[in-house]
């Protein structure tokens, strides 16, 4: 992968990202209606979505409505999800 690849995927990563938390306001109240923990994977191009009790669960349902390329972006509602931190045992 060149460094050209890596840009192009950095800005597609962080337009999904962006367009996602706007598709999250815009459908804020029918995604605050669903019970908490529940992961939303939204079509980031059409607003549409599909919903799972884990991210393993509704994958293979946004794969299969969607495509495996569509461009997609994971929430979980009322949940954040804690990256980069970990336990240190020492």
């Amino acid at each position: 992968m060149t460094e050209a690849d890596l840009e192009q995927a950095r800005a597609l990563s962080a337009s999904a990202a962006e367009q996602g938390q706007l598709w999250i306001a815009r459908k804020s109240a029918e995604i605050e209606a669903l019970p908490t923990g529940t992961v939303v994977i939204i079509d980031v191009a059409t607003g549409e979505y599909v919903t799972g009790k884990t991210w393993l669960e509704a994958n293979p349902i946004f794969d299969e409505r969607f495509g495996s390329n569509t461009l997609g972006f994971v929430h979980r509602v009322r949940s954040p999800t804690f990256i980069g931190g970990g336990i240190g045992i020492g």
